[in-house]
């Protein structure tokens, strides 16, 4: 993934522009790489609070805020780049009286299993890992999650979406697959049938 070079950001809103932009750019990732902020978004409607594994630089971080959550848990096992502009997201959050946790931890680590509406993977990409995070968090996650990186890995078919098929069809009916982009990378998000 790239690590973009954020100039001269003084909001969370150029913060976001510049790094969706770079990833986006045709010498990086190219178009349709950030489709999985525009699921955040369209799906954040009725929607409160927010819970994300595989914060990176917070580019998706910011897409959540930027959507209106009102209460996001942002959790990777390092927040080194994070904290190059987490200024921006505590100066957002304070202004916009946004309820801030950020957990520098194992995304199967049970210290991170909070309640959420909505869910985003983005983290490890690898089937055997993905299933450990729903195991733990989607019990605790009421409407939707999205996964990140699930047409192709590092140029490979990725794993997850056969592995996320043969999940929702294990969940007798309580996960279904509501759509998958297979632009780019790809991005899917399952939404829950029955409610909590």
């Amino acid at each position: 993934m790239l690590t973009a070079t954020i100039e001269n950001a003084n909001t969370l809103e150029e913060f976001y522009k510049q790094i969706r932009g770079q990833q986006e750019d045709p010498k990086h990732h190219g178009p349709h790489y950030c489709s999985h902020h525009d699921l955040i978004k369209e799906f954040s409607e009725g929607c409160t609070s927010y819970k994300e594994l595989g914060t990176h630089q917070g580019a998706s971080a910011a897409a959540a805020l930027l959507a209106g959550f009102k209460e996001v848990h942002f959790i990777d096992h390092t927040l080194e780049k994070y904290n190059w502009q987490k200024h921006l997201f505590e100066k957002y959050c304070e202004e916009n009286e946004v309820d801030l946790n950020v957990y520098e931890c194992s995304s199967i680590d049970p210290k991170c299993a909070v309640e959420t509406d909505i869910l985003m993977i983005d983290s490890l990409h690898e089937w055997r890992w993905t299933v450990q995070e729903l195991q733990l968090h989607a019990p605790l996650t009421k409407k939707h999650i999205i996964l990140h990186d699930t047409t192709t890995v590092n140029k490979r078919p990725s794993d997850i979406w056969p592995g996320l098929q043969m999940w929702c069809h294990a969940s007798n009916g309580m996960w279904y697959i509501n759509r998958r982009n297979l632009e780019n990378v790809g991005s899917t998000i399952i939404s829950r049938a029955k409610t909590l």
